[in-house]
C-alpha cells in the first residue's frame, strides 16, 4: 500500500509545481509569488499566491536604464512543447510586454516582505490569448530581451515553429522562459 501512495505522489510532483493563470486575468504584466519561499524539494507543496500587476511590486524605471544585456545562448537543462497553437498578434505583443520589462533592468521576482528581500515566482506579460513568462526560484534573479529572444528560438527549434507554446529551463540558473496560450499549466520543470 505504502509503495502505491508513494508512486501516485512521485506522478503527481510535477503537478504540484505547475501554474495555470486565471482565464479571467486581464491584459498586462504581473507578478505570482511563491508563497512557501520552499525551493529544495520537488515534491514539496508550494503554493503560488494571487497575481500582483507589476506597477504595484516595482518602481518604473528610465529608459537611462534600459539596453539589458543577459547571456546567451540560455543554458538550458529542459525544453517542453505545450502543444498549443497561438495567434501571432496575441504572441508578439505578450512578448513585447515580458521583453520591455526586462529591459527595464527589474529583477524576477520583484516582491519585497518583511520576511525576505525578494521572493521567487512568476513573471507573466498576459496579452489577449496568449501569455509569456519567467519563471524564477532563486532571489534577484534579472531576465534580458536577448535571453528571451534566445528562449523563443530554442523553442522554435524544438516544438513545432514559434507559435506553439513551450517552455526551456536552466537548473544551474534556476530560471524557465516560456510563451504559449493561457490555458497551459506553465513552469513545469521546478528547478
Amino acid at each position: 500500500m505504502h509503495f502505491i501512495t508513494l508512486l501516485l505522489a512521485l506522478v503527481a510532483a510535477p503537478a504540484v509545481n505547475s501554474y495555470q493563470i486565471d482565464p479571467s486575468l486581464k491584459d498586462g504584466a504581473y507578478f505570482i509569488p511563491l508563497l512557501t519561499n520552499s525551493t529544495k524539494f520537488r515534491a514539496s507543496r508550494e503554493i503560488y499566491g494571487e497575481p500582483i500587476p507589476i506597477s504595484y511590486v516595482a518602481p518604473s524605471t528610465t529608459v537611462s536604464e534600459r539596453s539589458v544585456i543577459g547571456v546567451v545562448p540560455v543554458p538550458a537543462t529542459t525544453h517542453g512543447c505545450f502543444h498549443a497553437i497561438e495567434s501571432r498578434k496575441d504572441h508578439d505583443r505578450a512578448a513585447e510586454i515580458l521583453s520591455n520589462w526586462c529591459d527595464s533592468g527589474a529583477m524576477i521576482p520583484p516582491l519585497h516582505t518583511k520576511y525576505t528581500d525578494v521572493v521567487p515566482g512568476i513573471m507573466i506579460a498576459r496579452y489577449a490569448s496568449s501569455i509569456a513568462f519567467a519563471c524564477s526560484w532563486a532571489h534577484k534573479q534579472g531576465c534580458a530581451p536577448n535571453e528571451i529572444q534566445d528562449a523563443w528560438s530554442q523553442i522554435t527549434n524544438n516544438c513545432h515553429g514559434d507559435l506553439e507554446g513551450g517552455e526551456i529551463c536552466a537548473k544551474h540558473w534556476k530560471k524557465c522562459y516560456g510563451h504559449s496560450t493561457v490555458t497551459s499549466m506553465i513552469c513545469n520543470d521546478w528547478i
